[in-house]
């Protein structure tokens, strides 16, 4: 998801996030649901903007960590490719 100059980033958001909501059942796949089941229940969490982001990030950091990548490096990366710039906010998207 990329913001234009000049556009605020909560706006994009909220318009993705709608976009997700009106077109779930157009976007939703069986291999997504599997990977979303939930623990506790064993359903498929809901399809969200921030699960995607979640799983951009997970897919992202494998790939970079399979070039040879270290840990923090590949954390750097993938960070500003998410607009974070922090790579503690990393670390909590992969589990740590």
């Amino acid at each position: 998801m990329f913001v234009a100059p000049g556009e605020k980033v909560h706006h994009v958001v909220n318009r993705m996030q709608q976009f997700i909501i009106n077109h779930r059942d157009k976007v939703v796949t069986k291999e997504g649901e599997e990977m979303r089941i939930d623990f506790r229940d064993g359903l498929p969490r809901t399809l969200t903007l921030h699960g995607a982001r979640y799983n951009y990030v997970q897919d992202r950091m494998e790939e970079e960590l399979a070039k040879g990548l270290y840990e923090e490096a590949a954390a750097k990366k993938v960070t500003k490719e998410v607009g974070h710039n922090r790579t503690k906010v990393i670390k909590v998207y992969r589990g740590g």
